[in-house]
């Protein structure tokens, strides 16, 4: 029987472990762990994804390799949050967030304000989403990171929507929008057209 991709490559980041612990070398066996939990995650094996995610933090914190770590722990809260445990996420999220800032990693701290974004406006708490969101963009726009501008401009605008702030939500999704268009995101076609949707909404209730 054949196996999956990820079946696949978890064959090949087990073999890759395997020699770096004959060779003793820390670095690329922390890697083959890291990309073992992913391959674990994608195949639905998401405890013992975790577990290998821990291990992989460890390692990264026995080399000091602090920007590997702050991306593990995103990692870890990702596979969290994708569980339903929105607490234990933003945890991880907040740690990874004091090493970015601590230590300069701009863009592992903007994903992980993103991603405390998405869990407040989970827990009903729509301004600190909106402060968490609105840092995120100042940074992408600073690295000129557009294609990830966009995707924060889209989240962003949804916490407008819900705060009842159109003017503000269609501003966000016009510039969304047009950055889509722009670098062909098309995966973006969804979420802005079913924001559209709630704004057109939004603005009738308000008449």
């Amino acid at each position: 029987m054949a196996q999956s991709a990820p079946e696949e490559a978890l064959s090949l980041h087990r073999k890759a472990e395997e020699i770096a612990r004959q060779l003793g070398l820390k670095e690329p066996l922390a890697h083959s762990i890291g990309n073992q939990a992913l391959d674990q995650d994608a195949m639905g094996n998401s405890a013992l994804a975790l577990s290998l995610l821990e291990q992989e933090t460890l390692l990264w914190e026995e080399m000091r390799d602090l920007e590997s770590v702050a991306v593990s722990l995103g990692n870890r809260g990702a596979i969290l949050q994708e569980l339903g445990e929105a607490e234990q996420a933003l945890l991880l999220y907040q740690r990874q967030e004091g090493i970015a800032r601590d230590h300069d990693f701009p863009e592992v701290l903007a994903m992980s304000l993103g991603n405390q974004a998405v869990i407040q406006l989970g827990r009903s708490a729509p301004e600190p989403a909106l402060a968490l969101g609105t840092q995120q963009i100042q940074i992408y726009r600073q690295l000129q990171k557009l294609d990830s501008l966009a995707i924060a401009l889209t989240n962003r605008a949804e916490v407008f929507i819900v705060l009842r702030r159109p003017a503000e939500a269609k501003r966000d999704l016009d510039e969304a929008s047009a950055l889509a268009t722009e670098h062909r995101l098309s995966r973006l076609d969804e979420p802005l057209a079913e924001l559209s949707e709630r704004l057109a909404s939004l603005d009738v209730q308000s008449r």
